[in-house]
């Protein structure tokens, strides 16, 4: 709760059994009076969005999943502008996250700043926060032998004060990078330059061949070891701002590969200083040439 102004306030709490009838209304089972001298410096709404209601839902014990980390659907601070959120998910599933950016009645998307990491019986969201604000984190999910959408789970709302410094995206993920996948290199969130030669190791159960391909330096297979992960070194290119996308084929009698994972190649911050610093330097001696051209000017007339 947050009080912006001193003064004397009642907060009323209304609730009702799950079983009972979704049409009555909530009676009021308990109530206070609070009273302070000292209002809150920071005055700003709490972000409502839906019912309002944090933390997990009907659906989320019908899968029974269970909270590992962070148990409290309000976080304050991350302090280094990334976190991770656990879950045990004991029944296969299949889970999506969604990050919003809440500023006063409106959400932004934040898309490519949260990844869902499935392995077997559990779960990791991760998340990364380039604003400072208040975010709603929301995942999804089903059992994996049902059809139909994915219904809401659990709501977190996460205040963020400190972002994280160069904040980058996530991995985009495609539906057949599903339960069983793992990434082991690079890791998940690592950035990746340009003109260097980086080593892949990632398992896909069912795949017959995994490949990297790169836009402008082709096609790079990986090969498959005894721990059935597959391996190699992949060139990143000279160009920032392309996409190396991790592929796989799944049968045998046919030569079409699927994307699976894509990493957006970025420029070292280095790089981008040099280049700076180069067309700075090359400024100051077109100015100087052009000063040296009036002053030439000048003598001779």
């Amino acid at each position: 709760m947050r009080f912006p102004e001193s003064g004397d306030y009642a907060l009323n709490l209304y609730a009702k059994e799950k079983k009972g009838n979704e049409n009555d209304g909530l009676p009021n089972v308990c109530s206070y009076l609070i009273s302070t001298d000292r209002p809150t410096a920071d005055a700003t709404p709490f972000f409502v969005s839906g019912n309002g209601q944090l933390g997990a839902s009907d659906d989320f014990h019908s899968l029974r999943m269970r909270v590992v980390s962070q148990a409290s659907p309000y976080v304050e601070d991350p302090g280094n502008g990334e976190m991770d959120f656990l879950f045990s998910t004991p029944i296969p599933c299949d889970l999506l996250a969604d990050l919003n950016l809440c500023r006063g009645k409106k959400e932004r998307n934040m898309e490519g700043f949260s990844f869902v990491d499935k392995k077997r019986d559990k779960t990791t969201v991760k998340a990364r926060f380039p604003e400072t604000g208040n975010y709603m984190l929301k995942v999804f999910g089903k059992e994996k032998k049902k059809d139909g959408s994915l219904p809401l789970v659990f709501v977190y709302l996460i205040v963020v004060n400190q972002p994280m410094s160069d904040c980058f995206q996530f991995p985009k993920k495609y539906s057949l990078w599903t339960e069983g996948c793992e990434l082991s290199q690079p890791g998940i969130g690592d950035t990746i330059y340009v003109d260097k030669t980086i080593p892949f190791a990632v398992k896909i159960p069912e795949a017959q061949d995994v490949a990297v391909k790169h836009p402008t330096a082709g096609w790079t297979h990986l090969t498959k070891d005894r721990k059935q992960m597959w391996r190699g070194d992949v060139n990143t290119g000279s160009e920032a701002g392309k996409d190396i996308s991790l592929c796989a084929r799944f049968t045998q009698d046919s030569d079409s590969f699927t994307v699976l994972l894509e990493f957006k190649v970025r420029r070292h911050d280095l790089q981008v200083t040099y280049t700076v610093i180069n067309l700075i330097v090359l400024q100051i001696r077109y100015n100087e040439l052009h000063i040296a051209k009036e002053v030439k000017c000048n003598l001779v007339t």
